[in-house]
C-alpha cells in the first residue's frame, strides 16, 4: 500500500532511528503519511495484514473545530512543501 493509517503501525527499531521517526513538524494528520513516505525513500516495504481487524474512532475533530482545521491545513502544506518543493 502507498500509505498506512498511523493508528497502529509497527517498526523494526533500527528503521525507525535511521529515518529519525516521525517528523515533529507535524502536530496532527499527515505524519502517518509522511512516515511512509519516510519509509519508502530507504526501500523498506509497508505490510497490510487484511486478516486482522483494527478500529479507530475517527473524530473528524477538523470538521468541527477551527484550531483543528488550522493544524490539518498547515499539515497537508508542510508535506507537501517536504516532498514537493524542498528537495
Amino acid at each position: 500500500p502507498e500509505c498506512l493509517h498511523g493508528c497502529f503501525m509497527l517498526f523494526k527499531t533500527k528503521d525507525f532511528i535511521r529515518i529519525k521517526g516521525f517528523d515533529e513538524r507535524y502536530f496532527l494528520y499527515m505524519e502517518d503519511i509522511d512516515i511512509c513516505k519516510k519509509i519508502d525513500a530507504i526501500g523498506k516495504k509497508k505490510l497490510y495484514y487484511p486478516y486482522e481487524q483494527i478500529f479507530h474512532d475517527l473524530n473528524r475533530e477538523s470538521r468541527k473545530n477551527f484550531n483543528a482545521f488550522f493544524y490539518h491545513i498547515t499539515s497537508i502544506f508542510q508535506y507537501f512543501y517536504k516532498w514537493k518543493f524542498a528537495k
